[in-house]
């Protein structure tokens, strides 16, 4: 690697070209995770391998009065041209 010395991939250098100016990938740094698939059903369906978590209730968070105010603030102008 002598034309890129700071040419990096995934935080380490490059290594040695394999074949002419092809170069080597580094290994993944942890192992790929497969999917687990669903198989209690008497058919797969085909987004079966998704991983899908049990809603839940979303909370909007409350509104901060500086936004409310500003808000009115921009309705009475509007209301009181």
């Amino acid at each position: 690697v002598k034309y890129h010395p700071n040419l990096m991939l995934i935080g380490k250098s490059l290594e040695e070209p394999i074949m002419g100016k092809h170069y080597r990938i580094s290994q993944r740094t942890r192992p790929h995770e497969l999917p687990v698939f669903d198989t209690s059903l008497l058919y797969i369906p085909i987004y079966c391998h998704l991983v899908i978590y049990p809603p839940s209730e979303i909370r909007r968070p409350k509104t901060p009065e500086l936004l409310i105010r500003a808000r009115m603030e921009k309705v009475m102008d509007t209301w009181g041209d």
